[in-house]
Formats: C-alpha cells, sequence, structure tokens
C-alpha cells in the first residue's frame, strides 16, 4: 500500500497509482497484515526501529510524501505508527488515526533539548514571517494587475521549498493554492477563503463542507460569526449578525 495525498485544488497533487490495491481503508488493513506475516512481527510488539522499516516498505512515511509531492512542505504522515489508520475516514472524526497526520512541528526546543512535557507544545508560534510577507505581496500585485511581480514572489516562496514544478505563471486560485501549501494548520485558512469569496460558495467545496459527503455550498451569512448571546445581553448596542 502507499499513501498519496490528493487534495485537488486547495493543497498538493500527489497522484499515482498504490503498489497494492487502492487507497482505501480495506486497502491498508490488507498491507499491514500482509507485512507483519512476511515479516514474522507480532503487531502488539513492534518496535519504533520495525515501524520505521515498515512505512519505508509500503510507501506510508513522510519522505515518501515529500518525495511525492515534489514540496519540502508536505509534511504529512500515513503511516502505521499506532496502527492502521483510516485513509478514507467519514465525518465522524475519532482519534489521530483518522485521516493523515500533520508534521509540521515538533516539541523540541532549537538545542534539542526535550520540551516541559508531552501535554503541551513549548515550540514558538511565529506571528508574522517571511512566507507571509511574500505571499501578501504577490497577492496584491495580482489583484493590482502585476502579474510577473506576483509570479516573482511565489516563485521564490516555491525555490525555498525545494519545489520540483515551480510555478510559470499565477491566477488567483493558484494564489489562494500557495497560501495553503504555505500556511496550513496555521489558522488563517478560514479568512483566506473568505477573502477570496470561496467560503461559502458552491465554486470550491471539500468533504462534508454543508453536512455533505462530497460538499456543497451553504449560505453566504456564515462569512461572518455571530456575535455571542452573553455579549449582545450585556451591551444594547450590539445586534446579531443577519441570518443568526
Amino acid at each position: 500500500m502507499a499513501v498519496y495525498l490528493c487534495t485537488q485544488r486547495h493543497g498538493w497533487q500527489v497522484h499515482s497509482k498504490p503498489r497494492r490495491g487502492e487507497c482505501d481503508n480495506d486497502a491498508c488493513t490488507k498491507s499491514y497484515d500482509k507485512y507483519l506475516k512476511d515479516n514474522n512481527l507480532d503487531a502488539s510488539k513492534l518496535t519504533e526501529a520495525d515501524i520505521l522499516k515498515m512505512d519505508e516498505a509500503l510507501g506510508a512515511s513522510t519522505k515518501e510524501m515529500l518525495r511525492k509531492a515534489g514540496d519540502d512542505r508536505a509534511l504529512l504522515y500515513g503511516g502505521f505508527a499506532g496502527g492502521v489508520r483510516r485513509l478514507s475516514p467519514d465525518k465522524t472524526i475519532k482519534n489521530f488515526f483518522d485521516g493523515l497526520s500533520i508534521v509540521k512541528w515538533s516539541n523540541v526546543r532549537t538545542d534539542g533539548a526535550a520540551a516541559h512535557g508531552d501535554n503541551f507544545c513549548d515550540t514558538d508560534i511565529p506571528l508574522f514571517r517571511l512566507g507571509e510577507i511574500y505571499l501578501t505581496r504577490a497577492e496584491a500585485l495580482y489583484r493590482l494587475g502585476d502579474k510577473q511581480g506576483a509570479l516573482k514572489d511565489i516563485q521564490k516562496l516555491q525555490d525555498r521549498a525545494h519545489r520540483i514544478n515551480i510555478a510559470q505563471s499565477v491566477d488567483l486560485n493558484y494564489i489562494l493554492d500557495e497560501w495553503c501549501r504555505e500556511f496550513y494548520l496555521e489558522g488563517r485558512r478560514r479568512s483566506d477563503l473568505v477573502r477570496f469569496g470561496l467560503f461559502t460558495s458552491s465554486q470550491y467545496v471539500w468533504s462534508f463542507k454543508g453536512g455533505q459527503e462530497n460538499g456543497v455550498g451553504v449560505d453566504s451569512h456564515y462569512n461572518v460569526y455571530p456575535v455571542p448571546a452573553n455579549e449582545i445581553a450585556g451591551n444594547a448596542n450590539l445586534h446579531q449578525n443577519p441570518g443568526y
């Protein structure tokens, strides 16, 4: 089994034929069981070395993700640490083994020392970094009509990430994709989609958007949050946003 990420327009295109079966839950289980049997391994006694070797053999390591994506920012893990994960989970996400895991950060200090504890991360969060400056300028330049200026900024980001398929042209959809590739899980995706007019629209859907498995558009009033009832109760000058 090989784990491949296909995020369509909003991330990496990592299409390839699996080595064993299709990329679904049953294929993962069959590949896992076969590997254990072929290598005479007990699932309850796997060491870290066993799991790393298995991930490498079955194409489920982060290294494989990076190779297939052709982009150093595709820091995802679909391997077997902890057991078989559901690569095609339904809308009921139960634990860390539903879907791919993101390994964008590690809870280790710059000098390699251990953090205070395992429950909370000590890693500093950059509130404003160079990648955001390049992307903000690229988007602004494009909206002002300077497509070549926007392209140069996008190319700088991609070159830093050792991306194989460097952009040769850009449009707003591509710039939105680049925001995703650079800033996934950094708390800004919603605001980016709202700004591009795609958060609620049916032009851009994802799994279970609007409560449907294949995604549907929703009413535009969801572009803004509701004002909490306790805030309205405590301030007569506040009014609820339309639609709530």
